[in-house]
């Protein structure tokens, strides 16, 4: 997707190529060198890194493409069938004059000429062109406004697909001012383009950063797309990495914002403990964490109210609504609204309940229209009416709706509903709170038992549970009966942890599976030796010697690696809001470890790299470990495959 691309000079290609090609030809170039090793070892390697995020496409035989390097100095490049041996090859060719003069052999700028081509295999351009001859053959004018039409889609696909494949978009705006500079000899008016195959680069660009392109190209994005996988496991630190580079490449994105915020917000959350709550004086939230800690095996971790990093949270939700209206979207934003409601809520210098009120009106005002309400998921709904009522209580009729919601939401769920069940535990917390203090005998009973059941549904490890506890026991002790001891409830288990996903460095620095090379190097530099895994392969080794650390990675990080006292802690996390946490380090011994993770752990062996060289893998929090005479010898952040029977 370079240029107004001309087409290849052969016949053989003219008539089937017509359309596909991206670059024009470059008249006054300078004398260039010969396609060199390097040049053709950074075009197959951009290649690879898009291809394989291109599935097979229906009518082609052979995938996926070849690729070429042709030694000519003109810009040009173009996707075309080959016929050979009887088979048709897609094939797509790349000029040296494209290489060095527009994307200056950087591989970001690169990959939209090269997904652009793609695009064009995949969609079939050529045989979509002779068919519409058949048809249009001597409507020329519709012909050629076809053309420019596919042209168009070429360029969506080749930036969606660069965006997906871990290129930068500040890559691809080089390229399209490239190809927009007179040097490049393919600029024209709109006017003019109206005659030619290939839309002027004005119209081209002016489709591709209008607000809809945009949103397509941002989700594309693998940052982005990684960023809500990490937000649904509750690895918020990996979210809020991943929309720091979406809101850094699309800064009109408000997606990213919204996310971001999110994401801070939870942090904010995780580090809050039962005295922070105490101190609010609200009912259960269902957002996030909170969680307390054994302070046994937390010597490190901060807890309490960081009030930078609840303005940090505040400020992304109102960028998020800021752009948002700026772009002019008429959707209202519910849950941005919701989040900064919540955030109102739990505000470090105490709660600001008209705030919080304000955001939760607008929204459940909302939420009374069926038509909006019907955009958002039930148990979306249910949470949003929950944490409304922590500020301001939950009566009678907001508890039919709550409870309409968890059943509509109940209906789509075939197996595991504890999370209903937990939703449900946290309005009767709510409820409980408020009964405990009526002057109404029997209120006061039944709050006891909403506290029972509130205590023997949600985790222990929530730091809700102990403030909840400490209630329960006073107001049983009013009612002169007697509590139940907290070993009579259920233990956190497992399964209540957040699978990890990345390690933090001291700097502040986050690596995570998932992410590229490039981003890698933004991060902790070049690598101290880098050791090849499989011959003719990019699956490598890069050992950080400095960091105790050793990610294993091919386009993207696979396993991290950790085996040395200087090497970084993994933190686990418990799910839900405010995040009872414990470190996991090189050293320390088994017993601790098994011990942190609660009852009714499994173990697999498996192997990573070395097949003679296995680990204990636990699965439920993406953990594997190998242990010497009883301590953790090597600890590795993976997401090993589950075999196929």
């Amino acid at each position: 997707m370079n240029g107004v691309y001309s087409h290849f000079s052969r016949m053989h290609f003219l008539r089937l190529a017509i359309g596909c090609g991206m670059a024009m030809l470059f008249s006054s170039s300078p004398v260039l060198a010969e396609v060199t090793p390097a040049q053709a070892e950074l075009v197959q390697k951009v290649f690879q890194q898009l291809i394989v995020n291109v599935d097979k496409p229906d009518g082609w035989e052979v995938w996926p493409p070849t690729i070429n390097v042709l030694d000519q100095d003109i810009i040009n490049a173009y996707a075309v069938p080959v016929d050979s041996d009887g088979q048709t090859i897609p094939t797509i060719e790349v000029t040296r004059g494209l290489i060095e003069f527009i994307s200056g052999n950087d591989p970001d700028v690169l990959a939209f000429t090269i997904g652009h081509e793609i695009g064009h295999l995949v969609h079939y351009d050529s045989k979509r062109r002779l068919k519409a001859q058949e048809v249009f053959g001597q409507a020329k004018l519709t012909i050629v406004a076809s053309d420019r039409e596919q042209e168009l889609e070429a360029d969506l696909f080749g930036m969606q697909l660069a965006m997906k494949s871990g290129f930068s978009y500040a890559g691809v705006q080089k390229n399209l001012r490239g190809m927009q500079s007179p040097e490049a000899g393919s600029y024209y008016c709109a006017f003019e383009g109206l005659k030619s195959t290939h839309p002027s680069w004005d119209v081209r660009i002016a489709y591709l950063q209008n607000s809809d392109t945009q949103a397509k190209l941002w989700h594309s994005m693998m940052a982005f797309q990684n960023g809500v996988f990490f937000l649904k496991a509750e690895n918020y630190e990996h979210a809020e990495a991943c929309f720091q580079k979406v809101a850094a490449e699309f800064p009109d994105c408000w997606e990213a914002s919204a996310n971001l915020g999110y994401a801070l917000l939870m942090q904010y959350c995780d580090a809050l403990d039962e005295r922070d709550l105490r101190s609010f004086d609200i009912g259960h939230l269902v957002v996030g964490g909170f969680y307390h800690r054994p302070e046994s095996l937390t010597p490190n971790i901060q807890r309490g109210m960081d009030e930078d990093l609840w303005l940090d949270a505040v400020g992304a939700l109102r960028d998020a609504l800021r752009i948002h209206s700026r772009s002019g979207a008429t959707d209202d934003l519910l849950l941005v609204k919701a989040n900064l409601a919540v955030a109102y809520l739990i505000r470090p210098s105490g709660k600001d309940f008209g705030e919080a009120e304000k955001y939760f009106e607008q929204v459940l005002t909302a939420l009374n229209n069926p038509n909006v309400a019907s955009t958002i998921d039930p148990l979306v709904r249910a949470s949003i009416r929950i944490n409304a009522g922590a500020g301001r209580g939950i009566d009678e009729q907001s508890q039919k709706q709550i409870l309409a919601e968890l059943r509509l939401a109940g209906n789509k769920i075939s197996k595991d509903k504890s999370e209903l069940e937990m939703l449900e535990a946290a309005m009767q917390y709510t409820q409980a709170r408020s009964l405990a203090v009526s002057n109404i005998p029997a209120d006061r009973s039944s709050a006891l038992k909403l506290f029972e059941t509130y205590l023997q549904t949600m985790n222990r490890a929530s730091s809700w549970w102990p403030v909840a506890y400490s209630e329960y026991k006073d107001l049983a002790s009013k009612l002169s009966q007697t509590p139940k001891a907290i070993s009579e409830f259920a233990k956190p288990s497992i399964e209540d942890w957040r699978p990890v996903t990345s390690i933090e460095f001291s700097e502040g620095k986050i690596i995570g599976l998932g992410q590229v090379e490039n981003q890698i190097k933004e991060e902790i530099g070049e690598a101290d030796t880098v050791v090849p895994v499989i011959a003719g392969t990019n699956i490598k080794r890069s050992m950080y010697n400095d960091h105790g650390v050793t990610i294993l990675s091919s386009r993207e990080v696979l396993a991290i690696f950790l085996s040395s006292e200087a090497s970084p802690k993994i933190k686990l996390i418990r799910t839900g809001l405010g995040g009872e946490t414990v470190l996991l380090s090189v050293g320390m011994d088994r017993a601790d470890l098994e011990a942190a993770l609660g009852d009714e752990w499994s173990v697999e062996l498996v192997s990573i790299v070395n097949p003679n060289n296995a680990y204990q893998f636990y699965r439920q929090v993406g953990i594997a470990v190998q242990y010497d005479q009883q301590k953790v010898k090597e600890l590795v952040i993976v997401n090993v495959p589950i075999e196929s029977r």
